[in-house]
């Protein structure tokens, strides 16, 4: 019977029942969840099968759902994946404000949460990938002018917004462009559109050799000068969406190839560290360069997989405030970041954010001098619970893997979500440390209406011809 089984049903299967053995040696091995090394390498083991699992089904190491899923285990349990390695974790920030018990505690409701997300994600994968199809010249056109328009009218405030932090670091450091607390416009929404648009003009040029390279390189740029500002978010995000779409429209990671992929993420990370060194301090960018590169009492990769994994600590504040503090919201949150994209003109002046931005709530709540940024696990436990919160995780892997493989009848289409999914991808890398308001913002503002323009252009330009 199992011969006649599809590929993915039997990777469901295989899962599946790997995720029934975690929850029991949760539940019945008490005294050996006690212990954090015991408990992080079945974190580490759940991503390991997660991976092959994925691969298996798309042959792909870059595929949208590998991409996610890495950064998901990256952003909330960096830190714990480092000290299961037997890396000395006491002065990084997880380690250095939570006891040994809580850490334990994260790092379940982490595993569980990941492993029924994971679920979700396999779910909605599809076994077979299909060809690319070449579309229309007038629906390429379309995207293209699309891309133009939004470039055009994001591109003055991005780099209004971007410059000065650029010259902040520059010439005072990084600690200054953070202790300044600089603040953005409402003009900040529209520098949003920036990097999608160019991501746009990019895929309509993807079999122009010149003007693709031109804009592959532009934004390559561009990564490197969010990334001189000191945020690893954005340059981080804008990167790996470069990696992918070389990977799916250029040439494939395969071979030799992936020696490259390996070189570009090695020269990656220790660009992230140079990073990590100065904003740790107030010093410039010759410093931080030093003090990563010819010092030896940093590594690279330690100290990038720290930064990342601190997220972590988010979760650990929300669990001490909920339900001690503040009750269970069974949902609020959600409904409330569904509810943000009504603007407040409409509702009297009245908004959502205070019930959906939990990274203010969190920073409210503590006192904190810093913004402490928040967990994609920490709003599942804030708003259900521990068994709840886990439960929905399931719910929360099947979105994002339907937004990462959407499908329409018609061919053209199809190629047109391929490009949103991934600017899609582009805005989540980083939201396992945002509220689920950033994600509802991103599929309204960078897909729906991208999406609706450019099917309103490319209608309107048929009709004409008619």
């Amino acid at each position: 019977m199992i011969e006649t089984l599809n590929k993915k049903t039997k990777i469901t299967m295989i899962y599946t029942i790997f995720m029934a053995i975690i929850f029991i040696i949760f539940s019945v091995i008490e005294e050996k969840v006690k212990n954090l090394e015991f408990v992080a390498w079945i974190a580490n083991i759940t991503y390991i099968v997660l991976f092959i699992c994925i691969f298996s089904l798309k042959k792909d190491i870059l595929e949208s759902s590998i991409v996610f899923m890495t950064f998901i285990f990256l952003f909330c349990n960096g830190e714990v994946f480092l000290y299961s390695l037997g890396i000395d974790m006491d002065s990084y920030i997880v380690f250095w404000n939570n006891t040994t018990e809580e850490i334990i505690r994260a790092t379940i409701y982490f595993t569980l949460s990941f492993l029924v997300m994971g679920e979700g994600i396999i779910f909605t994968l599809r076994e077979k990938k299909e060809d690319e199809v070449e579309i229309s010249k007038e629906f390429n056109s379309t995207i293209r002018l699309i891309g133009y328009l939004l470039a055009i009218i994001s591109i003055v405030p991005y780099f209004y917004k971007l410059i000065p932090a650029i010259m902040t670091a520059l010439t005072s450091g990084y600690g200054a462009i953070y202790s300044s607390n600089q603040q953005t416009s409402g003009l900040s929404y529209i520098t949003e559109f920036f990097i999608p648009s160019l991501l746009l003009i990019l895929y309509s040029y993807r079999n122009e050799k010149i003007k693709r390279n031109m804009f592959f390189f532009l934004i390559l740029i561009i990564a490197g000068l969010n990334l001189l500002t000191g945020g690893r978010g954005e340059g981080l995000s804008i990167v790996v969406i470069l990696l992918i779409f070389y990977n799916e429209y250029i040439k494939k990671f395969k071979g030799k190839n992936l020696i490259k992929l390996f070189i570009i993420v090695i020269l990656l990370i220790l660009l992230i560290s140079i990073i990590y060194n100065a904003r740790s301090g107030n010093g410039g960018i010759k410093e931080s360069v030093i003090s990563t590169i010819i010092s030896g009492e940093n590594n690279p990769i330690v100290q990038t997989v720290a930064e990342l994994g601190s997220t972590m600590n988010a979760w650990c504040l929300t669990d001490k405030a909920v339900p001690d503090i503040v009750d269970f919201k069974y949902g609020e949150s959600y409904l409330a970041s569904f509810m943000m994209i009504i603007p407040s003109t409409f509702l009297g002046g009245y908004s959502f954010a205070t019930k959906a931005a939990l990274d203010i709530w969190l920073q409210d709540i503590w006192n904190l001098s810093y913004g402490p940024g928040f967990n994609i696990f920490a709003e599942t436990y804030y708003n259900f619970g521990w068994y709840g919160g886990i439960a929905f995780a399931l719910v929360l892997g099947m979105f994002f893997g339907k937004m990462f493989n959407l499908k329409n009848k018609d061919k053209q289409k199809n190629e047109l979500f391929k490009i949103l999914s991934l600017i899609f991808l582009f805005n989540s890398l980083i939201i396992a440390r945002f509220p689920f308001h950033s994600t509802i913002r991103n599929i309204f503002y960078m897909y729906i209406l991208v999406y609706i323009m450019i099917i309103l252009v490319y209608n309107y330009k048929m009709k004409r011809r008619i």
